[in-house]
C-alpha cells in the first residue's frame, strides 16, 4: 500500500471544508474521527480495487466517491428548505477540499500545456483500468508528468493517480468539462 501525500493532504482538507461549511452543523462540531475514517475508507478502497493484477495498492481521485458515506456519517447536516440530500452536500465538500489541494500542489502556468490538449480535442475516461493502462492514455499529453512537486513520484512509480487529481483539479477551475456514467468519468475540453 502506498499512500501518496496529497491524498493525506485532500482527507485532511475534507475535515477542515466540513468545518467551515454553512450546511454542517457547527454545534455539534466536526471530529477528528472524521479524518481517521475517510483516510481508513480511502485506503479499503484501493486495496478493494488492487487485485486487478497491480502489486502496489495506491488511492486514486476515484477513490474519493468512497468517502462520502464515511464523512455524511460522520457529519450533522443542516440545510433548511433546500431540495438537496446529504450525499449532494458531501459530494460539494469533497469538491472544494480537492480545488484546494490542487491548488496548492499545481501551479496555475503549469496547466497550459494540460488544457492545450484538451482544446485539440484530447478527452480522458475514467474507467478505473489498470494504472499502466490509464498513464499509458496519460503520457499523449506533454507536459503532464513535468509538473513540479506532483510528478516528482510519478516519475518513481508505476501507478500515478496523482492525473486523476489534475484532471479534476481543471474540471474545478473550469478548464475541463466533466460527465458522469456507469462506466465511470468522461473530462473533455470545456
Amino acid at each position: 500500500m502506498h499512500v501518496p501525500r496529497f491524498t493525506e493532504e485532500l482527507v485532511a482538507e475534507i475535515t477542515l471544508q466540513a468545518r467551515s461549511s454553512p450546511d454542517v452543523n457547527q454545534t455539534s462540531g466536526v471530529s477528528v474521527r472524521m479524518s481517521i475514517a475517510n483516510q481508513e475508507t480511502l485506503v479499503a478502497n484501493a486495496l478493494r480495487r488492487a487485485p486487478c493484477g497491480e502489486r502496489e495498492a495506491v488511492p486514486r481521485i476515484s477513490d474519493l466517491d468512497a468517502l462520502v458515506q464515511s464523512t455524511a456519517g460522520k457529519l450533522e447536516l443542516e440545510y433548511a428548505g433546500e431540495a438537496r440530500s446529504d450525499a449532494d452536500v458531501v459530494r460539494e465538500i469533497i469538491k472544494r477540499a480537492t480545488r484546494v489541494v490542487f491548488d496548492a500542489w499545481v501551479p496555475v502556468e503549469a496547466v497550459a500545456p494540460v488544457v492545450e490538449a484538451f482544446q485539440q480535442g484530447w478527452s480522458w475516461r475514467s474507467r478505473r483500468p489498470p494504472s499502466q493502462e490509464y498513464l499509458q492514455g496519460l503520457d499523449e499529453i506533454r507536459g503532464l508528468r513535468e509538473w513540479p512537486r506532483v510528478s516528482r513520484a510519478a516519475t518513481r512509480r508505476r501507478a500515478s493517480p496523482r492525473d486523476r487529481v489534475r484532471a479534476r483539479g481543471l474540471h474545478l477551475r473550469n478548464r475541463l468539462n466533466k460527465s458522469t456514467s456507469e462506466g465511470g468519468s468522461r473530462y473533455v475540453r470545456a
